[in-house]
Parts: structure tokens; C-alpha cells; sequence
């Protein structure tokens, strides 16, 4: 649920938001936002804002979740200006989307979300971090000032305070509460210096990362790097906070040449214990690319082995996440339009197909679709379709809205926005 709205509160109103880009010439295009209401789908989709024209169409600032944004009232515009170096402006809007008030609260050469709660958003400006006030748009600084090292996801950022406290710029940010936590610490420098996939214990006393350089691999260091998969030793790298103190576990991973550095094509995973006292990463057994891997657990305090299994399924990364799947597509919907999207999409295109539309090869460039929170509706444009589907999955029932000239073959995104009871 977008982080506006109680969680147990069910919206009174409900709408998908469409932002699009209209116009095939880049020196005419203009930005603009549509609304299909969920209370009157018989109205179709409708064109309720306009925005500067700009070759970018606008977004909401935060990333979706199968089409649900924390804090979507904020949304995002690049437009054009060659007198910057980005070759744009950004415009930050607040819109009322009950009401379709527009406000702009910012115009800066860059701004990018950094995270929400209930009461503010948090963004990193070319002016340095600001907090904004949601119902009002009023912004602030920082204090204290900060800035974010890692995102542990859950509401919980590790940051480096402009000004340490007793020699220590180490702490802990509550998102939700708009709050540092107790506790200093000096960060590990590798944490700082590179974007890691950084672990933390339940209690937050000790971090687990990785060291992605290879420096120790003699085969890494020939001028002529290497060609193809090749199976590297690095070290999973654990470290105390408090006490700064450190162990090292190497292991092997397939990796393959990419951007200058060695990429790990399956990628290194460690995870945590729910008390802290063990760590897992998976390994590789042999030297060849081929060789099977296995998960290895390690006591943490020690770094010795207690335990190999055989590794758990990679998991899937995507964005995309649907809670409700129809009983009518509990058979394999996979087989249905095959595995090649990504989840969301794969509900989608199945539920379409069961309705008798052809989506073949369909999912390209021009085509989204979205999710209300609860997955049970979904609003969904085709390429090359005549117009976008609403599909409502829990009645079995598709709606064709046809495709308003303005929005035929144009870049678009879908949302899901909605409001608590007034």
C-alpha cells in the first residue's frame, strides 16, 4: 500500500494514473497525466494535467511496486534545457489526484527520492538533502545533516553524519519515524567506498559484506583481464560496528567480464540468522564455471563451518509481485505465455489470454500494466492492441477502454493511487 494510507483502511477512491509522453516530434512533445476511475470506468480514460513540454514523459518519484509508489502524490519531470550540464531541469510536483491540484514545490538541475513516511519524503538535490512536507510541499534541510551509505530496505538506512559524534559518524536513520537512532560507530570503509550488498545482524551490532575487487586473484590481475565465465575467490567480510574488529570467509563464485570490474553472474548471497549467531553463503565446490555449488553455514563469532546443504533455489529478482492469482489461472499459468515475463506481467498476459486476447510478443515498448495493492484489478496497455485492457480479476470480468488518439504509440507508465474514507 502506498505509505499515505492506513493499512487498515480500505480507499474510498481509486483510480489508475497514466503518465505519458505525447507527440512523435521531440520539439513539440509534452508531458501529461490521464486517469482511468475505478468508480467510473464507463468515463475511460481522461486527460487531467498537462506538464512543460519535454522530450521525458513525468513519473511518480518513487519506484512502483506492481504499480503502487510510496508517496505518489510526488512526481518527477526532466525537461529540457541545454543551458545545464544533465540537459535538463527537473520539475517537482505535488498532485492532488482527488481534486487534480498541480503544485509545483521544486525546480532544481536534480532531484531523486530517497525514501517516505506518513508525514515526509526525503531527497538527495544538487543542494544536498532535503526533507519536504507531504500535505503542505514545504521544505526543509536535514537535521542533523547525513549522508545515506546503504538502504537496508524496512524503513532503515546506514548514514554518515556530516558532523561525528565523539570521533564517530556511523549511524543508524528510522525512516518511518524520521529519526536517528541511538548508537555510534566508525562505518567500514569498503562499506563507503563501494556499493555493496550489505547484511545486517537483527540487533544491528554486526554488518556482513562482500569484497568484489578480486585483488588477491593473481588471474585477475593480467593486463588482458579474462574471456568468458571464470570461477574467482573473493571474501564475504564480517565486521563488528562497535569494535571495528573483522573476519574473512572466502568463496568461489562464476563471474564474467563486465563495466571494468569482474561481474558475479549469479551474484554473491549471504543471509543472517534471525538471532545473529549464524551466517550462509553459497559457494562453489570446484574451480570449473560447471562445478555444483553448495550453501555453507558459519558460526558467526568464529567463521567456522557447522554446516553444508545443498543451495535453495535462486530466487527471481523483480519488481513485480501479485497476491491474488484467479482460481481460474491456478493451473500453470506459465504455460499459458511462457516464463519470459516478468511475474506481474505473467498474470496479466494469462488472464488476457484466457479472455481470448492474442499477446503475443506484446510486452514492448508503449505497454505496462499496473496492480491494485490487493492484485485483484489491473489496468494493462498492449503494444499494437487498440487499447487498454481493465481487467478486474476476482469477477472474471475484462474491459476494453479504447486508446485515446493522443495516447497511441507513446512511451506511458501506470499507478494505482487511492485515498482513506473521507
Amino acid at each position: 500500500m502506498p505509505s499515505n494510507l492506513p493499512v487498515s483502511s480500505k480507499p474510498r477512491y481509486e483510480k489508475f494514473v497514466i503518465f505519458a509522453r505525447e507527440g512523435n516530434d521531440t520539439n513539440t512533445m509534452v508531458a501529461s497525466a490521464w486517469e482511468f476511475d475505478l468508480e467510473k470506468p464507463e468515463e475511460g480514460l481522461i486527460r487531467r494535467a498537462r506538464f512543460a513540454p519535454s522530450s521525458w514523459s513525468a513519473s511518480q518519484l518513487f519506484l512502483s511496486q506492481q504499480g503502487t509508489a510510496p508517496a505518489p502524490e510526488y512526481v518527477r519531470h526532466q525537461v529540457d534545457d541545454e543551458g545545464t550540464s544533465n540537459g535538463y531541469i527537473v520539475h517537482l510536483y505535488r498532485i492532488d489526484y482527488h481534486k487534480w491540484d498541480v503544485q509545483q514545490v521544486l525546480e532544481t538541475p536534480q532531484v531523486f527520492g530517497l525514501g517516505a513516511n506518513e508525514e515526509s519524503i526525503f531527497v538527495d538535490t544538487d543542494r544536498g538533502y532535503r526533507v519536504i512536507e507531504r500535505r503542505t510541499g514545504t521544505i526543509r534541510t536535514l537535521d542533523p545533516s547525513f549522508k545515506l551509505v546503504f538502504d537496508f530496505g524496512h524503513d532503515l538506512w546506514m548514514v554518515e553524519l556530516a558532523k561525528p559524534d565523539k570521533g564517530l559518524s556511523g549511524s543508524f536513520f528510522d525512516v518511518k519515524r524520521g529519526q536517528l537512532l541511538d548508537g555510534r560507530f566508525a562505518i567500514p570503509e569498503d562499506v563507503k567506498k563501494r556499493n555493496f550488498t550489505v547484511r545486517l545482524t537483527p540487533d544491528r551490532q554486526r554488518v556482513a559484506f562482500w569484497d568484489l575487487d578480486y585483488a588477491d586473484d593473481p588471474q585477475w590481475r593480467k593486463p588482458e583481464g579474462f574471456v568468458g565465465q571464470q570461477v574467482m575467490t573473493t571474501d564475504l567480510i564480517i565486521q563488528d560496528l562497535m569494535s571495528g574488529k573483522s573476519r574473512r570467509f572466502p568463496f568461489k563464485s562464476v563471474c564474467i567480464p563486465g563495466s571494468g570490474v569482474a561481474v558475479l553472474s549469479a551474484g554473491p548471497r549471504a543471509e543472517w540468522n534471525e538471532d545473529g549467531t549464524q551466517i550462509s553463503c553459497v559457494t562453489l565446490v570446484g574451480d570449473d564455471p560447471k562445478s555444483p555449488s553448495e550453501q555453507v553455514i558459519l558460526d558467526s563469532a568464529t567463521l567456522r563451518v557447522v554446516d553444508r546443504r545443498k543451495p535453495p533455489e535462486p530466487e527471481l529478482w523483480t519488481t513485480w509481485e501479485v497476491k491474488f492469482l484467479p482460481v481460474h489461472l491456478k493451473s500453470d499459468y506459465d504455460a499459458l505465455v511462457g516464463a519470459s515475463e516478468e511475474h506481474g506481467r505473467r498474470v496479466a498476459l494469462a488472464f488476457l489470454k484466457s479472455h481470448g486476447i492474442d499477446v503475443r510478443n506484446m510486452m514492448r515498448y508503449g505497454s505496462d500494466v499496473a496492480f491494485s495493492p490487493d492484485g485483484k484489478r489491473m489496468l494493462i496497455k498492449l503494444q499494437r492492441a487498440e487499447g487498454f485492457y481493465f481487467g478486474d480479476l476476482e469477477a472474471n470480468a475484462l474491459r476494453l477502454i479504447r486508446t485515446p488518439p493522443a495516447l497511441a504509440h507513446v512511451s506511458l507508465s501506470i499507478h494505482w493511487v487511492g485515498y482513506p474514507p473521507k
